[in-house]
């Protein structure tokens, strides 16, 4: 497990005692885990979901579905709504790999070109990290909280895309 605030690593099945501030929440998150958000802002849908920010903790395999719609009227139930599945899963040769998309379905207002900022919790430093095949020079590695962070280039949602990293 993985405390989501100080990315510290704790093994399963075992009880542990730490202790909390008042206004401190524990939050633990499993190795894996896939967990996208959106940049702070005012509300919910105060902008567009761009660059969609997609955490992914550790080694194993994960997945969420990403959900949208135009978040203001009835229209899902008449089908008025999209579909993103992210996936993350480990070969056998120890190589990471998420995939993105596509998109599936539509509904009014939806961005059919999306960035994405990835963000790859992780014990070590990746050796080399490719979009689609081919390598990237351009990430960052935020030390203190043991995460590579890629910005990805804007995109179709209609495309799926795939990031590697060792």
């Amino acid at each position: 497990w993985i405390d989501f605030f100080s990315g510290k690593r704790r093994p399963g099945g075992v009880t542990f005692t730490a202790h909390y501030a008042v206004d401190e929440t524990p939050v633990f998150v499993r190795e894996g885990a896939v967990i996208p958000e959106q940049a702070p802002s005012e509300y919910s849908n105060a902008k567009p979901l761009d660059p969609l920010i997609v955490n992914v903790y550790g080694a194993g395999e994960g997945s969420f579905d990403l959900y949208g719609d135009d978040g203001v009227s009835l229209a899902y139930a008449q089908g008025a709504s999209a579909h993103t599945p992210i996936r993350h899963g480990r070969g056998g040769d120890g190589l990471e790999q998420l995939l993105i998309g596509p998109t599936q379905g539509a509904f009014q207002g939806q961005l059919e070109e999306r960035s994405y900022e990835l963000r790859i919790h992780t014990t070590d430093r990746p050796s080399s990290i490719s979009l689609d095949g081919r390598p990237l020079s351009q990430w960052t590695w935020e030390a203190d909280q043991t995460t590579a962070v890629v910005s990805l280039p804007t995109r179709s949602i209609r495309n799926r895309i795939g990031v590697e990293w060792r």
